[in-house]
């Protein structure tokens, strides 16, 4: 078991990155995916950590 509140802030999010990647996986899910800034450097550090980056640039159309 791991204590949560015992790891530095960078390690926590990436536990909690990884806990909802297994509660995604029970419901059926085949994947997980987000976004963040491209500059959000310190962000894109850590997700490397638990995830690949495929190269994918999210855009936005508004439609109202």
């Amino acid at each position: 078991m791991v204590d949560i509140g015992a790891l530095r802030e960078e390690d926590r999010a990436a536990w909690e990155v990884l806990a909802r990647a297994d509660v995604s996986r029970e419901r059926g899910a085949s994947r997980l995916y987000w976004t963040t800034q491209d500059s959000d450097t310190a962000a894109r550090a850590l997700y490397d950590k638990v995830a690949s980056f495929n190269g994918f640039v999210r855009y936005d159309c508004p439609l109202v």
